[in-house]
């Protein structure tokens, strides 16, 4: 069996890809020295833990960043190699049992590694391979589609003339195109005399700027966010802007738009302002320059309110010391206050912010524990100061790891399902799903997989939740569902895989033997629910024959065997599995047939596949009457042949 699947196309073709996959991944450990990478990462996380790390604030700040780039890489290797080993053994069932639907599943598994090596690669250029003084950047377009694409390919012509005007090299190196339609995200590389340094001095975080779909329903705010110069991934640069909220109206949206066709040097300046050089100065570790509206003058309030202009309310952050979060999951987080602007906590439209709001509502609803992404951990500092404000007792906080998908990015909706009725629809227990998600960043003690739904919640608690992101890996989500399902008695797997068993046509009940019997001889190969009546249909009604069943039926001597086992099977009592076992050695032996060219011809005439259950109990279920068609039929047509 494995010699005739490693002859089959398909299969070579599979192998030869993973082996290329597992000779480059290979190659990029050498290179990128990731033995050597592991143990510094793990010499720098002992520092992280101890209380002289975080002695200087700003050096701390700078080496969290290291550490977070270093942890990055080395997981992201870490994941390419469980992958090439995930599906090397995949590969293996599959050429066990013949198998191209777990065939097909190593293929989609090679995609997605193909995106880690790819990024791997990137990883290793941006390390060494261009020179100091090249500035590597990234514009992204925010939530894809052809609107935000088009603003972000207005942005990008600006600074390709920006620096065609300075005499640099100007360059794509990657884009990711949107789901719906064009431009999403471009890498660029800019060489020259002192690119970096030109960039730094003079187009600094002011030209490369990510405008996010805006819409003007909900009044939701345009999002100004990211700015990425990385001259070299072991300089110790990085600029990143987030989140600064600027509303439009439909006449400033106009108005931005021209702005930009126009190309104006300052355009950016005007929209962003102070809010940008700000984030900026947060982000360099230098002090955030005060709020122009904190002191305002009688007469400038005057001026402002003459205007027209409306107010906002800002929370007055102070400007020593630091404030500290205890985090029940990554310990205390300091913050130094003098990176910390104000913050609004009251829009011009009257609303209140993010920060204000959340504080208010977890006050009144006596929330305890406040549970959520590590994204959300930079917002803590403020929450907390105004907690203290208004004289109440914080909440305890936890700050969850991020979730990656297979190819170590941040999970999202192109890695797969994006909601729980789409994995039902797929054919996913409930506790298979819950038990999965609550292993995603946290682990017992012993390392247990599989819990019933009243050990999962007794087991549950904070200390065992990690400081690492966590990898959802499609694979083992299924092989999950599959033991739970493994673990339900017949009746109830049954009763569980109805909608599928609906749609396939098998319920109500058809004439044959009980689909719960049948459960329960198939029931250690099924990892979904649709499984089930793909792997039952058979009893029930003859289906289309496999490729594998074809080609096995295309053997010279399979149609004198079909004939021999019908004329054998009409007056063979009784018609049970060890008798009909016997029976059919015999005639093997009669016949000087080796067992595989009897064997197989008869599975594949009578089930119209190459695999399946016990063939000599399948024969006793489907019975005489059925099995005797199914071979005179398999045999007229190989005659018509």
């Amino acid at each position: 069996l494995r010699l005739s699947s490693m002859a089959d196309p398909q299969f070579r073709e599979t192998q030869a890809a993973l082996e290329a996959h597992r000779s480059k991944v290979s190659d990029l450990g050498k290179l990128l020295q990731i033995d050597a990478k592991r143990k510094d990462l793990e010499r720098r996380e002992a520092e992280a833990g101890s209380p002289e790390f975080w002695a200087d604030p700003q050096k701390a700040q700078k080496l969290s960043k290291e550490l977070n780039d270093l942890k990055k890489l080395v997981q992201a290797y870490g994941g390419a190699e469980r992958s090439v080993c995930d599906l090397g053994a995949h590969l293996e069932l599959a050429l066990e049992a013949e198998d191209l639907g777990e065939l097909k599943e190593v293929r989609e598994g090679l995609n997605a590694l193909q995106r880690v090596v790819a990024d791997l690669d990137t990883r290793l250029k941006l390390s060494g391979e261009f020179d100091k003084s090249d500035a590597i950047f990234s514009l992204n377009a925010g939530a894809g589609g052809t609107e935000a694409c088009d603003w972000a390919d207005m942005l990008l012509r600006m600074y390709k003339r920006w620096c065609e005007g300075h005499g640099l090299e100007f360059s794509i190196t990657d884009i990711h195109r949107g789901e719906e339609a064009g431009l999403k995200s471009v890498s660029a590389l800019v060489r020259g005399p002192n690119a970096y340094g030109l960039l730094k001095s003079e187009v600094g975080v002011h030209r490369l700027v990510r405008i996010s779909p805006f819409d003007s329903n909900k009044r939701r705010h345009t999002s100004f966010a990211s700015c990425d110069v990385l001259p070299d991934i072991e300089q110790e640069i990085d600029i990143q802007i987030s989140d600064a909220d600027i509303e439009f109206d439909a006449a400033e949206r106009n108005r931005v738009t021209q702005l930009l066709y126009q190309n104006r040097r300052n355009m950016l300046d005007q929209l962003v302002g102070d809010v940008l050089i700000e984030q900026a100065a947060k982000a360099a570790g230098q002090p955030v320059a005060e709020d122009p509206c904190r002191r305002l003058s009688d007469a400038k309030r005057r001026e402002y309110e003459t205007a027209g202009r409306k107010p906002a309310v800002r929370f007055i952050m102070p400007d020593d010391g630091e404030t500290v979060v205890d985090d029940l999951i990554r310990g205390q987080v300091r913050f130094e206050n003098v990176l910390l602007p104000d913050l609004v906590i009251q829009k011009t439209t009257g609303g209140p912010t993010y920060n204000f709001a959340c504080v208010c509502d977890d006050h009144a609803m006596a929330i305890s524990h406040v549970i959520r992404g590590d994204e959300h951990l930079s917002n803590t500092p403020a929450q907390m100061r105004i907690y203290e404000a208004l004289g109440w007792q914080p909440p305890k906080f936890a700050h969850l790891s991020m979730l990656l998908g297979p190819d170590g990015t941040k999970l999202s909706k192109r890695h797969g399902a994006t909601s729980v009725t789409e994995y039902r629809d797929q054919g996913f227990l409930p506790e298979a799903l819950r038990n999965y998600l609550a292993l995603l960043g946290w682990a017992t003690s012993d390392s247990k997989q599989i819990f019933a739904p009243e050990e999962l919640v007794a087991a549950f608690d904070l200390p065992g939740c990690q400081k690492n992101p966590a990898t959802f890996d499609p694979v083992k989500l299924a092989w999950m569902n599959g033991e739970y399902m493994r673990a339900l008695e017949p009746a109830e797997l049954v009763r569980r895989a109805e909608p599928f068993l609906k749609k396939a046509g098998l319920l109500p009940q058809l004439p044959g033997p009980s689909l719960e019997r049948l459960a329960e001889l198939e029931r250690e190969k099924f990892k979904l629910l649709p499984d089930v009546p793909t792997r039952l249909d058979f009893f029930y009604r003859e289906t289309e024959l496999t490729d594998k069943a074809r080609k096995t039926l295309s053997a010279p001597e399979a149609k004198g065997v079909l004939a021999g086992l019908a004329e054998l099977l009409a007056g063979h009592e009784p018609f049970t599995e060890k008798p009909l076992e016997e029976a059919i050695r015999g005639f093997c032996t009669a016949k000087a047939l080796k067992p595989g060219q009897v064997f197989h011809p008869l599975r594949a005439a009578v089930s119209g596949r190459a695999d399946g259950p016990t063939l000599f109990l399948m024969l006793e279920l489907m019975g005489r009457d059925t099995v005797l068609a199914r071979l005179r039929g398999a045999e007229s047509k190989l005659g018509q042949t």
